[in-house]
């Protein structure tokens, strides 16, 4: 009988770490417009002739027909001149991270 006790320790112990491990642990709850927004990704200077922020807003309503509902615009800031290849330069080689081409 003194095996009794023993087996009601291991099965309530068993019992203990199978609800521990199926509690899942709370998570951050994901916002509305985040969870079913559709990203759309303008690189400004190829995004129209003029390259710049009044022809994508002037676009703004036909990306919203498309379903559009967050805009990543990238990059935005003039390019930088020194050691730059060919005439405009690489859009990464930042110039001045303060200041955003019009």
């Amino acid at each position: 009988m003194k095996l009794r006790p023993r087996i009601t320790r291991i099965v309530c112990g068993l019992i203990a770490c199978l609800v521990a491990v199926s509690v899942v642990p709370a998570q951050r709850p994901v916002r509305d417009w985040v969870r079913d927004g559709v990203i759309y990704e303008i690189y400004p200077r190829a995004f129209s002739q003029q390259g710049n922020f009044d022809a994508i807003t002037a676009r703004l309503d036909e990306l919203k027909e498309l379903g559009v509902t967050i805009l990543w615009l990238m990059p935005i800031h003039p390019i930088g001149q020194e050691k730059k290849k060919g005439t405009i330069g690489s859009p990464y080689a930042v110039r001045d991270y303060y200041a955003y081409q019009s």
